[in-house]
């Protein structure tokens, strides 16, 4: 929902022979950028963040190409920035980009990978993870139910079932009988 509006706009509002759908949300482009070592998010939308941006990927002539001058030329040129933009990026390490894009006040941010996320100490803290003991596979670690209600807070109740620990019930609940179940499971 919070991207239907960008792209509805031009088809229901005023431009329907544009369609629906945002050419920069649509480009195969716009995600996190590989760099030398990892992935970094970045989001330049104002044309002063853009000049900024540009001017740290030593790019900062691009600002005067008529295809990149002002939100409506890159918009309308999205695919061929982005295409820039992500072969730049690969020429420093995630650190460094950080450090120009953090001096350009163009903002970003790593993007962690899932042994980063797994371990990271925050998340921890905050019991985004919770560990438990299930009784066949040992200690494992789930992500705790994410909505929390003064009434009904939810949570683990039981471990994941192992494979085929509930067959019995599930056919049972269907009509099969005893013995049907039985050859059923072999």
């Amino acid at each position: 929902a919070f991207n239907m509006v960008d792209h509805l706009w031009h088809g229901v509002f005023g431009e329907p022979e544009k369609g629906l759908g945002y050419p920069r949300m649509l480009t195969p482009w716009r995600r996190p950028y590989a760099t030398a070592d990892g992935y970094i998010c970045l989001l330049a939308t104002t044309d002063r963040q853009w000049r900024n941006l540009l001017a740290a990927i030593d790019c900062a002539a691009m600002i005067e190409d008529p295809r990149f001058c002002s939100i409506p030329a890159r918009t309308a040129n999205i695919d061929a920035l982005y295409t820039i933009l992500g072969e730049r990026m690969r020429k420093r390490s995630t650190a460094e980009w950080r450090e120009r894009l953090d001096a350009a006040d163009v903002p970003n941010g790593v993007v962690n990978d899932m042994m980063a996320v797994a371990t990271h100490p925050d998340l921890h803290a905050s019991g985004f993870f919770e560990p438990y003991q299930h009784p066949s596979e040992g200690r494992c670690v789930a992500m705790p139910y994410p909505v929390v209600f003064s009434d009904s807070p939810g949570g683990q109740r039981l471990p994941p079932p192992r494979l085929g620990e509930h067959n019995g019930e599930i056919l049972g609940g269907l009509g099969y009988s005893a013995t049907e179940i039985a050859d059923i499971a072999g």
